[in-house]
């Protein structure tokens, strides 16, 4: 059922053009229903193709850590939009915004920088500076499906990089996963 709302009168819109009485073309808001009486009939955000600013930190975004992040599985995320502060996440049971900071890095792209870490140690200054748990988790789990020694030894290099935000204990957890690998 289509939402109406109260218009103030010193609104003024402009007025609807179409090819058919009482119809209005997809890129219009309102549908006037009554003189002061508007139908909201499209809310939803659409993606700008054109957008001019990417986040540093999205290169890092993967199904896979945002499903660590939010302790899902992969196949329950439906849809991820990389907006401009955050990602806005829908999936089964849930619609929710992540931080683009709450994200490990990954292969394949561009290392971490010292702006990166600025922005990690920003977003984990409640936590003492430290990555959250699932960083770990997504860590053991990538290096258990390491298909070869290179790739492992890439994963190896990512974890020695970020080294100085991962809990001691994690950090542990993850050199003996390395060395039993």
């Amino acid at each position: 059922m289509p939402l109406t709302c109260q218009l103030k009168r010193s609104i003024i819109l402009k007025p609807i053009k179409s090819d058919r009485l009482g119809l209005a073309n997809c890129d219009d808001r309102f549908v006037k229903i009554q003189p002061t009486t508007w139908e909201v009939t499209h809310m939803i955000a659409t993606e700008n193709v054109s957008a001019k600013y990417i986040h540093p930190l999205a290169r890092f975004v993967t199904k896979d850590a945002i499903a660590f992040c939010l302790n899902l599985q992969p196949e329950q995320i439906y849809k991820i939009d990389c907006w401009r502060y955050v990602i806005h996440v829908v999936g089964k049971g849930v619609s929710t915004f992540v931080s683009y900071a709450d994200l490990p890095p990954i292969l394949g792209v561009e290392p971490p920088t010292n702006k990166d870490f600025w922005r990690w140690r920003k977003r984990f200054a409640k936590q003492n500076k430290q990555a959250p748990q699932f960083w770990q988790e997504f860590y053991q789990q990538k290096l258990q499906q390491a298909a070869s020694q290179d790739e492992l030894d890439s994963w190896e290099q990512i974890i020695g990089t970020i080294e100085p935000i991962l809990p001691p204990d994690a950090l542990a957890a993850l050199r003996t996963v390395i060395s039993y690998q």
